[in-house]
């Protein structure tokens, strides 16, 4: 369970732990079944086992003046840099589009050795809202040169796909293509941009340009297993799960 489960601000302790035992329990087959969650607030019942990464968040505000003077020194002069480049940006979010950058990402990946979410999760994600995607291109001399992809969440936003060719690299086309669609999210009424994970060590210069946007650091949860709570413990809450009554229903969306 990836960045979850989410509960109500209300839910208590007790609670918790019930119902993510009953989750591992609803695991279907038999023999030795695992569920590791990585949950953003407390929970019992969760062994951690990895330390949490930390995500660089972006707050988008009206006030785009205020959004560029949070850029850092570099940024702001990457940008300068591309917006001097007479690059030409188009905004898609046609099929074909995605297929043609999703066909990149693949080579890319296999070139510098990362995994991402497969196609077959960002075409679902399509198949389900047409407009929770948005793709920006820039060109120069009628050519692509870089591309960004975005999955939109409203209030949120999250950066997913990046690609560059050798030429959109050396004027800096991701940093305007990362502002334009910052000043255009902002103005639609999202909130935050997620950016991903910042990692300092594998990929520090991806960290940078991350950073470099005025990005907060938020720290997730750890990833840990859930542990089976003995049924003893539901019987002494006066709730016998075994014998069927009141038990915690878990929805199915």
């Amino acid at each position: 369970m990836s960045r979850g489960p989410i509960w109500e601000p209300d839910t208590s302790k007790e609670m918790r732990g019930r119902a993510i035992s009953q989750l591992r329990r609803s695991l279907p087959g038999r023999g030795l079944r695992l569920l590791m969650s990585t949950p953003e607030d407390e929970n019992p019942g969760i062994l951690p086992l990895v330390t949490g990464n930390y995500v660089a968040e972006v707050p988008l505000l009206q006030d785009l003046d205020v959004m560029r003077a949070a850029l850092q020194g570099k940024w702001r002069n990457g940008l300068a840099k591309a917006e001097s480049a007479g690059l030409r940006l188009r905004l898609c979010d046609r099929a074909e589009n995605l297929d043609w950058l999703l066909h990149l990402e693949t080579a890319q990946q296999k070139i510098k050795r990362y995994q991402n979410l497969p196609a077959t999760f960002l075409w679902a994600w399509v198949s389900c809202g047409p407009a929770g995607y948005k793709i920006y291109i820039a060109y120069a001399q009628g050519n692509p040169v870089a591309a960004m992809l975005f999955m939109i969440h409203s209030p949120g936003v999250t950066y997913q796909i990046g690609w560059t060719s050798d030429a959109g690299r050396q004027v800096s086309a991701h940093h305007l293509l990362l502002w334009r669609a910052m000043q255009d999210f902002a103005k639609s009424g999202i909130s935050r941009l997620d950016l991903g994970v910042v990692d300092t060590v594998t990929t520090p210069g991806l960290a940078r340009f991350k950073l470099g946007t005025g990005a907060d650091l938020r720290k997730l949860g750890p990833t840990g297993l859930v542990l089976p709570l003995p049924s003893w413990s539901f019987r002494r809450a006066g709730k016998d799960f075994e014998s069927g009554a009141d038990p915690i229903t878990i929805g199915s969306n």
